[in-house]
């Protein structure tokens, strides 16, 4: 079953976890409507459509071209996202909290326009 990042902000018990996907759907343009599929290992296998099956149309008694489509098997392996946010120790000294988190929001920010 597919889920969108709404739905899946709603499983965290963290706020933290929640309030950094949050921020990325609310940074990307295409973030809140993709769905995303749970994917078992670290590949997805499916097929494409290289090319549909053709259609034809015959009167009374007349043969028929018969046609298949093509089917070409493609597998997407699976790549990780992110990373951490370091943060400069003296900087977050001074200025606390605020700091790491506005570091994290531009982070943020920036993930989300790739998509």
């Amino acid at each position: 079953m597919s889920m969108t990042l709404l739905n899946f902000a709603a499983e965290f018990q963290s706020p933290f976890q929640d309030g950094v996907v949050r921020k990325f759907l609310n940074e990307g343009v295409l973030s809140k409507v993709l769905h995303f599929i749970p994917v078992d290992g670290q590949s997805d296998a499916y097929g494409e459509d290289a090319s549909a099956a053709g259609i034809a149309y015959r009167s009374l008694n007349e043969s028929y071209s018969d046609s298949t489509g093509v089917v070409n098997p493609k597998v997407e392996h699976l790549r990780i996202f992110g990373g951490e946010v370091r943060t400069d120790t003296q900087r977050f000294n001074k200025q606390g909290g605020a700091a790491r988190a506005n570091e994290i929001a531009r982070r943020i920010a920036r993930a989300a326009l790739f998509f």
